[in-house]
């Protein structure tokens, strides 16, 4: 998971009443680590054209980006992301 996927994680934790605690308790208590963005928005941007019909935003880009370059199955609950898998070259698994 990128640190910029746990950001909107975060929020939508926050905007639905979680204090910082909670959110930091989340954040410490991951079993993997957080990736930073780095090479992963340049990316990320390359994948834009290959998917943009979907509409797909920056944090959707960033975990397809991460999932090519690590081989990792990407794990989402955006059904779109499964349809676009074959065009960017990853293994997408629903979780819901």
């Amino acid at each position: 998971m990128t640190s910029v996927s746990f950001g909107e994680v975060a929020g939508w934790m926050v905007r639905n009443g979680a204090d910082e605690a909670t959110v930091r308790a989340l954040r410490d208590g991951l079993v993997y680590p957080l990736t930073p963005v780095d090479d992963l928005a340049v990316r990320a941007a390359l994948l834009k054209p290959l998917i943009l019909s979907k509409g797909p935003g920056i944090g959707d880009r960033l975990c397809l980006a991460l999932a090519a370059r690590t081989t990792a199955v990407a794990l989402t609950a955006n059904a779109w992301l499964a349809e676009v898998a074959g065009a960017v070259g990853v293994e997408v698994q629903l979780i819901r």
